[in-house]
């Protein structure tokens, strides 16, 4: 009968309880804690390296948005800086313009003539002679053949085209322009012509006429195409025509295409 029992069912079920039994009593007397300690030891370590790593990555993550961030701010105060230096120099260069202008509307003759004051807006890309645009126009009284002026009378060209809200000057120093014009202190009198888009050259220049180096080239008023007395330039030398019956003379004008901005336009002369 004993060995039907540890062949049968009843055998494994009594060794399950003995071993239950044997650690319930083993567990009561504290001998499994050392055990346990060790496992949960194991665990603890496990989930504290997890926490770790998951507070590293959050970390990490962190660290990576403040440096994004850091970029960011940098960014702007540079785009800032680049901003505040170009209204910087937008409001320098303006102060310089109404620098200009005050010069010029303190300096040209208000009191013998009616002027329209001008800023020259563009140069005219399709001339071949030397041609600068102003923002004013017949609007503005502005006519063909107007005499173009700045401070001091001196006269940088004439009124090529005239529309409406703009007008086409063309200077002194272009082969185009054309006038007579006068030696100072003399009743020499010569055409005036543009050269190069330098300079001036006073042609027919009687022969037996005395002039000399640094003497002042105005308007002469002969054809009333200009007023009398706008100064044109300084004679720098002075030659034989080709022909050799006449003089001719360089001028140079008292003005820069690179300095000029502001000009007025004689729209007439007062009358007393």
């Amino acid at each position: 009968m004993i060995k039907n029992i540890k062949k049968g069912p009843g055998f494994k079920a009594f060794w399950i309880i003995l071993v239950i039994l044997i650690i319930f009593i083993v567990n009561l007397k504290g001998l499994l804690n050392p055990i346990k300690n060790y496992f949960a030891g194991l665990i603890f370590h496990s989930l504290g390296s997890t926490q770790e790593q998951s507070a590293s990555n959050r970390n990490f993550f962190s660290t990576l948005s403040q440096v994004e961030e850091i970029i960011a701010q940098n960014r702007k105060l540079t785009e800032l800086e680049v901003r505040t230096k170009e209204l910087s120099k937008q409001n320098q260069e303006l102060k310089q313009q109404n620098q200009e202008l005050r010069q010029e509307l303190d300096l040209i003759p208000k009191e013998k003539f009616n002027l329209a004051t001008a800023e020259i807006i563009a140069h005219d890309p399709n001339a071949s002679k030397e041609i600068v645009v102003i923002n004013k126009g017949t609007k503005h009284g502005i006519k063909k053949g107007d005499a173009v002026i700045i401070h001091d009378q001196i006269l940088i060209g004439e009124i090529y085209e005239a529309n409406i809200f703009t007008s086409k000057v063309v200077l002194t120093i272009s082969p185009i322009s054309s006038f007579d014009a006068r030696v100072t202190e003399t009743d020499i009198i010569g055409v005036a012509q543009g050269r190069f888009n330098l300079e001036i050259l006073l042609k027919s220049i009687p022969e037996h006429a005395e002039i000399k180096n640094n003497q002042l080239i105005v308007t002469a008023g002969k054809d009333k195409k200009l007023p009398p007395g706008l100064i044109v330039g300084e004679i720098t030398s002075i030659n034989q025509s080709k022909n050799g019956l006449f003089k001719q003379a360089k001028v140079q004008p008292f003005y820069s295409l690179n300095n000029l901005n502001f000009v007025s336009v004689i729209i007439n002369e007062k009358t007393s």
